[in-house]
């Protein structure tokens, strides 16, 4: 009986492969579908790609330094200037701008700024109102990257108010509370040090 089923077997084996051998070789014998090509790297929609007439434009926000605190003033620029690679922001009345605290200390900090180093090597203070500004906010960017190198490029400062942005300036978000009745103007500091 143990022959029989020895033999059985073996004359299944010659007689051929079995269904489930069929089935495999007929999916192998089926052509595959035909897939597409991929796509090229460089076939990117044409509203995706960046212009150069666009790379070149950046957009322009214009604030008005007047009666702003410096150091909020300068944290929020340095922020906007950070998050945001394509825009350039505008400094208008940087000299009106005020440093909170005892006129007399902020005064005397600053001329032993100006005082300290030697004046080929620096560190170089400056003395005009609209450049103190923007050395406050290189001070809250990392200017000594290059993305920190970059944002501040991005940044103008103007005593008072040029013609093409006459009526253009909007306040700085949370820099013109005013909670302390001692400040100093960057107008009032640098006539202060100037000297």
């Amino acid at each position: 009986m143990a022959q029989e089923g020895k033999t059985a077997a073996k004359g299944a084996a010659k007689a051929g492969p079995s269904e489930g051998t069929k089935a495999l070789e007929k999916r192998k014998a089926k052509p595959a579908a035909v897939a597409a090509p991929p796509a090229a790297p460089s076939a990117v929609p044409p509203a995706e790609k960046p212009s150069a007439a666009h790379a070149g434009k950046a957009k322009t926000l214009v604030y008005d330094a007047d009666h702003a605190v410096l150091g909020r003033a300068a944290t929020r620029i340095a922020k906007k200037l950070l998050e945001d690679l394509e825009v350039e922001v505008i400094v208008v009345n940087a000299e009106k701008a005020v440093i909170t605290g005892s006129p007399v200390f902020t005064v005397a900090k600053f001329k032993a700024r100006r005082a300290r180093g030697k004046e080929r090597k620096g560190p170089f203070y400056p003395r005009r109102a609209d450049r103190i500004f923007k050395r406050a906010v290189r001070g809250m960017l990392p200017y000594q990257q290059e993305k920190g190198r970059q944002a501040l490029k991005r940044l103008r400062c103007y005593h008072g108010v040029p013609k093409r942005y006459a009526g253009k300036g909007g306040k700085i978000e949370g820099a013109h509370e005013l909670r302390t009745p001692k400040f100093l103007t960057l107008q009032q500091l640098s006539e202060a040090i100037a000297g």
